[in-house]
């Protein structure tokens, strides 16, 4: 799957999975191996430095990243442990620059027009 979010915010990611109710869930990014593993449904339900949330519910589960940076953009994992193998959901992350998001708006410098501009005139 692909999505998209904005740097500066929040982006909610939900995983669906067959037959993991009782399994364990987490969200790597990377190869991931061991040490790219960031988040795991049976740690506490936020990674130590509050950049990650997992909500585990039962088939499916959703992480939550915190404030959105340039560098959180590319390829992550919703993992479910199995007996054996476990299975992967790949998720391709695209950030965006706010900034640059709403330089094409014709709003978007809103706040430079002075108010006298924007108010209707009386015929």
């Amino acid at each position: 799957m692909s999505v998209t979010g904005t740097a500066g915010k929040p982006i909610t990611i939900k995983c669906s999975h067959s037959y993991a109710t009782t399994n364990v869930k987490y969200f790597c990014k990377g190869a991931c191996n061991y040490e790219d593993v960031l988040i795991k449904s049976n740690d506490v339900n936020r990674d130590k430095n509050g950049k990650y949330c997992i909500k585990d519910d039962g088939n499916t589960f959703s992480v939550t990243i915190s404030n959105l940076e340039m560098s959180d953009e590319g390829i992550y994992w919703c993992g479910i442990e199995r007996a054996g193998v476990d299975t992967y959901n790949k998720v391709n992350l695209r950030v965006v620059d706010s900034q640059k998001l709403l330089s094409g708006h014709p709003f978007a410098n809103l706040q430079d027009v002075p108010l006298t501009t924007l108010r209707s005139k009386k015929t």
